[in-house]
């Protein structure tokens, strides 16, 4: 969590909605560690060349699929709110894919009916 600022189940989540609404075949080669190299960007905005260089790529290549990823994310219809509440996560998905949601309360044991707690 400390690199990309989220839990790895919201990760597999939005890689699968990106799957999904087809946003991975539109660049040949897309792989999960290019949403990584996005999450990274929008949670520490490193100078590029820094980052580039731990991820051990070159800054074009990193550029090109950080840019790439935040498109595909900021066109994911489906909203994804993830709360931490003494070490309980929950998770509100809408439109969400069936069998997502079916995961996600089997994971997480999520009652809808109740309330979702307040971000710290």
């Amino acid at each position: 969590m400390a690199h990309y600022g989220t839990e790895p189940i919201v990760v597999a989540v939005m890689w699968e909605m990106l799957i999904d609404d087809g946003w991975t075949k539109k660049k040949r080669g897309c792989k999960p560690k290019h949403l990584l190299f996005a999450l990274k960007f929008k949670k520490s905005y490193d100078a590029e060349m820094i980052t580039a260089l731990a991820l051990g790529v070159d800054e074009k290549t990193y550029r090109k699929w950080v840019w790439f990823m935040i498109e595909g994310i900021a066109q994911l219809k489906t909203l994804v709110l993830f709360y931490r509440l003494n070490k309980f996560v929950v998770m509100a998905l809408l439109n969400a894919h069936p069998n997502t949601i079916v995961l996600l309360k089997k994971k997480f044991e999520v009652n809808y009916g109740s309330k979702v707690p307040k971000p710290m």
